[in-house]
C-alpha cells in the first residue's frame, strides 16, 4: 500500500501507445496516509474513474472512514457505479454497508467465495449483486479476472489505460 492518494495510471510499453483515456485511480482507504485530512485504518478501498464509469474496488473495514475520506477527497458516493469485492476478508469489505446506505444503485461484483449470506443481504437492501465465477468485461477498458487460486481465493481488475494494462 502506498498511502491515500490519486496517480493516473501510466504502465510503459514499447512503440507507439494507443489513445485510450486516463483511467484515474485515487487509494481511499489505507493503513497509511500521508495527507493530515485523511483517516488511516487496517483495509484498502480505491476509486477508479475511466471516461465510461466509476468503480470503488474494496470499502476498507470502517463505512464511517471510508465515507469520511470519500468526502474529504471530493468523492460522491452517488457517483459511483459499481463496487468490486476483491475477497472476503472484512478489511476489503467491512465498509460495503454503510456505503450502500449511500449509494443503494450500484452493482456489486462479488467473489464467488464471499458468503451466500453476505450476498442475499446486500442483495434484500435492494442492490444487484453479480457473483463473478470467472473472468470478463464489466465496463469498457475494465474487466475482472474472476477469483484467482490461493487463500484465500480473489479477484483483481485488469484496467487498459494510455500506457499499457494495468492490474489493480
Amino acid at each position: 500500500p502506498c498511502g491515500a492518494g490519486s496517480t493516473t495510471a501510466q504502465a510503459a510499453t514499447p512503440g507507439p501507445v494507443p489513445d485510450p483515456a486516463p483511467v484515474t485511480i485515487t487509494i481511499v482507504y489505507d493503513n497509511t496516509s500521508t495527507d493530515p485530512g485523511l483517516r488511516a485504518d487496517w483495509g484498502f478501498a480505491c476509486v477508479i474513474e475511466t471516461p465510461g464509469s466509476t468503480l470503488l474496488f474494496d470499502t476498507g473495514t470502517s463505512g464511517p472512514i471510508l465515507l469520511h475520506n470519500l468526502r474529504a477527497l471530493g468523492i460522491s458516493p452517488a457517483d459511483v457505479d459499481a463496487v468490486v469485492i476483491s475477497h472476503a476478508h472484512s478489511d476489503h469489505f467491512g465498509g460495503l454497508r454503510d456505503f450502500l446506505f449511500q449509494n443503494v444503485e450500484v452493482t456489486v461484483f462479488a467473489p464467488a467465495s464471499l458468503p451466500e449470506g453476505m450476498r442475499n443481504s446486500i442483495a434484500e437492501g435492494g442492490t444487484a449483486v453479480e457473483v463473478i465465477t470467472a473472468g470478463r468485461e464489466l465496463f469498457p477498458g475494465v474487466a475482472v479476472t474472476g477469483e484467482l487460486p490461493g487463500s484465500p481465493p480473489e479477484q483483481a481488475l485488469v484496467l487498459e489505460t494510455p500506457g499499457g494494462v494495468v492490474v489493480v
